[in-house]
């Protein structure tokens, strides 16, 4: 029974009742006050997976263009010590042509000139192949972060509707406990 901290008397309604439908409420209110608890666990448990979530794409998107840049790195130096090998060789050539005979001179100029612009050719290319690495590295890290947005952006929904839900939950359990007591009111 409830301690009822109002004295009783013999008229008005009766005590049993009124003990009886205030237990009731208070069962009601406790109730409420359980679901809330477990609707904010659930929403703080959402919000606590969609954070990790958004770090390991993060974490993942660095990866990539860390891999891509020294991948772009890598080919870059490639490039750059195979021209220059090239530029090597086409000198040492040329100025063996030279030391050989002064007849075969024009000969030798025309080589070198073929051998640095295939040298420059080759540059060209590992630059523009390089560009194309990064370029690519980095589509796929805004990819990466544009999905990891949209993760977010559908949690925060996703929290958003059951933050609704649960405002709607209670406020229908307010409406039948009006209606209740009104009834039991109306009754008396």
């Amino acid at each position: 029974m409830v301690d009822n901290p109002l004295p009783k008397v013999l008229r008005g309604y009766d005590p049993g009742a009124v003990d009886a439908l205030i237990a009731e409420l208070k069962s009601e209110i406790a109730a409420g006050i359980r679901k809330l608890g477990q609707a904010t666990d659930a929403n703080t448990e959402l919000r606590l997976s969609v954070g990790r979530q958004i770090e390991e794409a993060s974490a993942e998107a660095a990866v990539v263009l860390g891999h891509s840049r020294s991948e772009a790195t890598r080919i870059r130096e490639a490039a750059v010590t195979q021209s220059a090998t090239i530029i090597s060789d086409a000198k040492l050539v040329a100025d063996g042509l030279l030391k050989k005979a002064t007849a075969a001179n024009d000969e030798a100029v025309e080589l070198k000139d073929s051998t640095q612009a295939a040298a420059k050719e080759i540059i060209a290319q590992a630059g523009e192949r390089s560009n194309t690495i990064v370029a690519s590295a980095q589509e796929r890290a805004e990819k990466l972060e544009r999905e990891a947005k949209e993760i977010e952006a559908e949690a925060v929904k996703r929290a958003q509707d059951i933050d609704s839900e649960l405002r709607a939950q209670k406020l229908s359990s307010t409406g039948k406990r009006q209606k209740f007591v009104t009834r039991r009111i109306a009754m008396l």
